[in-house]
């Protein structure tokens, strides 16, 4: 189930388009990595959309989210376009490890949950 990196697209030279394009590569939806980085869904959306810039201290953020989960990009290329392309430093099997250890820890938070509830 895991993102093959082939199959992952720049769609335009934008903040917004750079910024998803990193996040895709680490295999992670966009709320699953707003979960295990400690983002706000909302504002994440809303800059992938387009629909709002983020600023410095976001995109440093952000580069410091990317880089746990085994992309390296900077700032800059973030949003400027300035600099290389993300690259990954873990190989492809590293993230999928990691997507499916995350997957199964929110599986499990929502069981608890659901038993806390019945």
């Amino acid at each position: 189930m895991g993102v093959c990196m082939f199959d992952i697209k720049l769609e335009d030279n934008t903040p917004s388009a750079r910024l998803k394009y990193a996040r895709e590569l680490t295999g992670l939806s966009r709320t699953l990595f707003c979960k295990v980085s400690n983002l706000s869904l909302s504002s994440v959306s809303h800059w992938e959309n387009g629909e709002q810039k983020y600023s410095r201290q976001a995109a440093e953020q952000l580069v410091k989210s990317l880089k746990e989960r085994g992309i390296q990009v900077s700032a800059e290329w973030l949003m400027e376009g300035i600099g290389h392309e993300p690259k990954t430093f873990n190989d492809q099997k590293d993230n999928q490890s990691n997507f499916k250890k995350n997957l199964f820890g929110e599986s499990q938070q929502l069981l608890q949950n659901f038993i806390k509830i019945v």
